[in-house]
């Protein structure tokens, strides 16, 4: 019997394979601690954990090999003895035109802070403090002092980096550097567009071990807004899964719960949704293909974990890319429309077969309107190469689509938070539920459910009064409309409040629809009634507040402080910050001619086919015109005004007063309008309508409810 023992380790050793040994646990780390795995076998996980501010170096982690080996101490840029905790630091190689930073130094201890100044006739943009995070980057935005003489804002400089390209008007391109030991994140070139925006994502230069903080990387995993604004041809996503044998098994599982999460999250906002997974190593194989069904890809992806060995070590990521590309190329017709979203995760670097970056650029060339229908996001995780990440993943403004993990317990954070996404979002976020038909606001479309969540429609008990109008949530007790919806003429004053109700998180009307009370309507002083249609702005309180869900929801609004959050502001008082938000979300209505401003107006009012109203909310492009071209078409077409028509002929309608012009900055849409009266009676796509224009009236809501928050 005494042989027993040795039996039960063979039989063992057989079960695993005779090369499955056993890994050691003699293993250290300068600085830290080791975790060891429960069981030291073939792909399991040892991690390296540090004190707070810094990070281990050149692994987070390493996977027992089937050698009895744990994997080699080398990451995608290079290899050491021994592992360490490094102290994380921020660079001190700054470039700050027109003004000044201090204290200067060579480089910056975690928690050490920057503060700029600009030279008189510059105003400062972006974070005039800066911190060095634990992370090794440096907190806010880059600071830049504007002299405020070109359309697009003057592009400052990223700490640690270099710029080429002194003209800042439409058409013209800059170009952004790093050091040669930092990384270049977000766009290397970027184009002044014609609406006073860079094209691309900002950019920043950062340490090749720099990671994102997980809380961050789920604010910008939210597709919401992405599926949202393709309600009607629906959204693929595509996940590329980085899954060789220098991942470890047990990563690969979490891989696997982050793409479930992200699912999850996607069929909530639509059912329009398809999904195909690649896993690759040193090739690429299809797991999922196109389908509808979460458990079905779970399903798929739990049978791939079961049948794989995890042997193959490469990390082949154009193979995978390319299994993408060829979807796309070989789709039907039909689905040419839909928006593609591909979701790279991987934590080596690409070392065999094609460049990933010319297969991401393939995929971009296949897509028609890409900047519209298609998103690539990279995430990497622990030694993920930085560089090749960023060639692979799309760059647009105010996004980011590159993300980096120290490890796949990041992954694992990240994954919870995708899950409670939709919760407690703030203003001017969007999503939309089962899809509908587009049908025929007039020359319009029809909208989704979900997909306008603040807009509301009014109700009148008056008989003598128009039975409908619209508005919008701008927080849970109060409604913006205008003032000639909610004008009593006959006493030349507001209506009792008992004669309006407001329905709520609907897109299709019925005549028996319940709305909420109203307890208080304020109408702009200034307001004259329908011979005058100055200041036509008006406030409703609710009796109670709203519960906010996702069909119910507040639109942003201009100088209210969540712009300091959204938009790129300057370092100055409320009113001139006001004035400034004025000039780029309406281009200070319609004076800067050569701005282009687009936005989205709603309502449920007379359409080309319905010329009573439709009880479908509608949804139009329109752009806003030049002011002298406003002032010709308009009578008594006020500074508080602007004007707007589509590029087809659409416009708001009777039925749509009161309802929102909305623009979209930064995955926020902002109400910038209120919809008000026209150049004509008719709507046969010639006439003007005109607008309100919120931030010239900013002021007086801040004095009329100044719980909605402007500082």
């Amino acid at each position: 019997m005494e042989h027993v023992p040795f039996l039960l380790l063979l039989l063992l050793l057989l079960r695993h394979g005779l090369c499955d040994a056993v890994c050691g646990d003699a293993e250290g780390i300068q600085g830290g601690e080791v975790v060891y795995p429960k069981i030291r076998t073939n792909g399991s996980i040892l991690e390296y954990r540090c004190p707070p501010n810094s990070y281990a170096y050149p692994v987070s982690w390493r996977v027992c090999q089937s050698s009895g080996k744990w994997s080699p101490l080398r990451n995608a840029f290079e290899s050491a003895q021994r592992p360490s905790c490094i102290t994380y630091t921020c660079t001190g190689y700054i470039t700050f035109e027109n003004g000044w930073h201090q204290p200067r130094q060579n480089k910056y201890r975690v928690g050490d802070t920057i503060t700029f100044h600009c030279q008189p006739g510059h105003r400062l943009f972006g974070a005039a403090h800066r911190t060095c995070l634990a992370n090794g980057e440096w907190s806010g935005r880059t600071a830049a002092c504007d002299p405020e003489n070109s359309l697009c804002p003057w592009p400052g400089i990223p700490l640690g980096g270099h710029r080429q390209g002194h003209v800042f008007e439409p058409g013209r391109a800059v170009r952004f550097t790093c050091l040669q030991e930092l990384v270049l994140r977000g766009s290397p070139r970027r184009v002044c567009q014609n609406s006073g925006q860079w094209s691309g994502e900002e950019p920043r230069c950062e340490g090749r071990y720099a990671y994102d903080n997980v809380s961050s990387v789920a604010k910008h995993l939210d597709m919401s807004e992405e599926i949202t604004a393709h309600a009607q041809t629906g959204t693929n996503i595509y996940f590329v899964v980085h899954a060789s044998g220098s991942v470890g098994a047990e990563n690969v599982k979490m891989s696997g719960e982050f793409i479930i999460a992200v699912m999850e999250q996607a069929t909530r906002v639509s059912d329009k949704v398809w999904f195909t997974v690649v896993a690759f190593a040193s090739s690429a194989q299809l797991v999922s293909v196109l389908t509808q069904s979460p458990a079905e890809v779970g399903a798929a992806w739990e049978q791939f974990q079961n049948t794989s060995s995890f042997t193959q070590r490469g990390t082949n990521v154009g193979a995978a890319l390319g299994q993408v590309l060829s979807l796309i190329q070989t789709a039907p017709p039909r689905t040419s429309a839909r928006k593609h979203i591909v979701v790279l995760i991987t934590s080596g670097r690409h070392n065999v077969g094609l460049d990933p970056a010319r297969v991401s650029e393939r995929i971009q060339a296949a897509i028609p309107n890409p900047d519209q229908n298609l998103d690539i996001f990279a995430l990497g995780v622990g030694d993920a190469h930085k560089e090749q990440m960023e060639r692979i993943a799309t760059k647009e403004p105010g996004t980011q689509r590159s993300f980096y993990l120290q490890n796949y317990g990041d992954l694992g954070a990240l994954t919870q938070l995708v899950r409670g996404l939709g919760e407690g979002l703030g203003c001017g976020v969007r999503g939309v539920g089962r899809s509908r038909l587009i049908g025929r606001v007039f020359r319009g479309e029809q909208a989704e459910e979900k997909q306008w969540p603040w807009q509301v429609s009014l109700k009148f008990k008056d008989k003598n009064q128009h039975n409908r109008g619209g508005g919008s949530i701008v927080a849970p007790s109060w409604i913006l409309t205008a003032a000639h919806n909610v004008w009593d003429a006959e006493a030349g004053r507001a209506m009792a409040p008992e004669q309006v109700t407001v329905l709520v998180g609907l897109t299709t009307l019925q005549k028996d629809s319940l709305g909420l009370p109203v307890g208080q309507i304020i109408i702009h002083e200034g307001y004259k009634g329908f011979s005058d249609f100055s200041f036509d702005i008006a406030l409703l309180s609710l009796t109670r507040p709203l519960a906010f869900t996702p069909k119910i929801r507040p639109v942003c609004l201009p100088c209210s402080a969540e712009m300091s959050h959204i938009l790129d502001l300057p370092a100055a008082s409320w009113e001139e910050t006001c004035v400034y938000q004025g000039g780029i979300l309406t281009g200070h209505g319609g004076e800067q001619e050569e701005r282009e401003i687009r936005g989205v107006i709603t309502g449920w009012g007379k359409t080309a086919s319905r010329p009573q109203g439709t009880s479908m909310l509608q949804q139009a492009e329109v752009v806003i015109q030049s002011r002298s071209r406003c002032q010709q078409a308009l009578k008594n077409f006020t500074s508080d005004m602007f004007c707007a028509l589509g590029e087809k002929g659409q416009d708001a309608c009777q039925g749509d007063s009161g309802g929102p012009f909305v623009v979209k900055r930064n995955q926020h849409w902002i109400q910038v309008g209120i919809v008000s009266h026209g150049s004509t009676q008719q709507c046969d796509g010639s006439a003007l309508g005109a607008y309100t224009s919120v931030p010239r009236l900013m002021g007086w809501i801040r004095r009329k409810v100044p719980e909605l928050g402007f500082e």
